[in-house]
């Protein structure tokens, strides 16, 4: 794997290259949907800094998280689209983008058209649920582009955070702030064998290994020459893989026997049941606990 990655401050993208292993580098820029200078709005927690500035009147509200989003000092940064640097990069192609730029994604993806015309396969993007930053795109504009490119969604991990009035010790369901989703090309609009074997391979990487059967279910069937004989060896190999029903663990086992014993099987629904509860309270004990939670 080639592994591409971006920093606008040049000494840390200095440091970043010179720890990094093989295979990985860092262009000192920052990203966006074309060529110019645009203000980095730098927080106190480093993490949260973006070209967006942070919206305090809705981040002062929630607990913990306000101070860290507050600026520190604002800088000017060079930017560049994916589209006009890469190529002179020699990147020809991209299989994978994880963004996560704090409100800027959006604009981000719009620059690389190009590259998800002709090659981009899977998309790994944080998005937003209310606006953490002021003017900044949420969930549903990302959501809208990356389907009208023919991208659908797989997956959304969701993080939720308490309001800082409410008492600490008291349980909240939270608000729902921002996400990791993930997104995976639609295998009917890869014209090419190639691209199909490499959607398989990346689906099931990030693991959606059903999906990356589907796929290879269909390059083996449909499969008509467009690609070479060690693609095809491996599409079919992978496909035998993925087919073959794993078997059951020793303890599954011994769970599936007992649930059909009469005898333990009234014991058996209570354990299940008590360990539903503790499940349960643990969730509710952790929200109550902290000010930011995944779910």
């Amino acid at each position: 794997m080639r592994l591409i990655g971006f920093e606008p401050d040049a000494r840390e993208c200095e440091a970043l290259n010179r720890d990094a292993r093989d295979g990985f580098r860092v262009i000192p820029v920052a990203l966006a949907r074309g060529s110019g200078v645009r203000t980095l709005h730098v927080t106190r927690n480093p993490a949260c800094s973006s070209m967006l500035p942070p919206n305090m009147n809705l981040l002062g509200g929630l607990l913990e998280l306000g101070p860290g989003f507050e600026t520190a000092t604002t800088v000017d940064v060079d930017t560049a689209s994916l589209d006009t640097l890469l190529p002179s990069h020699d990147v020809g192609y991209v299989d994978f983008l994880k963004l996560d730029t704090q409100g800027t994604e959006l604009e981000i993806l719009e620059g690389s058209e190009h590259y998800f015309r002709t090659s981009i396969l899977a998309v790994q993007v944080e998005v937003e649920f209310a606006e953490m930053y002021v003017g900044q795109p949420l969930f549903s504009d990302v959501d809208r582009f990356l389907r009208d490119l023919g991208f659908s969604l797989f997956d959304l991990t969701r993080y939720r955070v308490r309001r800082a009035r409410f008492p600490r010790a008291s349980a909240t369901r939270g608000q729902l702030l921002w996400g990791q989703a993930f997104y995976l090309k639609n295998a009917d609009l890869l014209s090419e064998t190639r691209l199909r074997i490499r959607l398989a391979a990346l689906a099931f990487a990030l693991g959606f290994a059903d999906y990356s059967l589907e796929v290879l279910d269909d390059v083996v069937k449909q499969h008509r020459g467009e690609c070479s004989a060690d693609e095809l060896r491996w599409a079919k190999q992978s496909r035998s893989r993925l087919r073959a029903a794993p078997r059951a663990g020793y303890w599954t086992t011994i769970g599936k026997r007992l649930r059909h014993a009469r005898v333990l099987r009234s014991v058996w629904l209570q354990l299940v049941s008590m360990c539903a509860a503790v499940a349960n309270t643990e969730a509710k004990d952790r929200r109550t606990r902290s000010s930011v939670w995944k779910d």
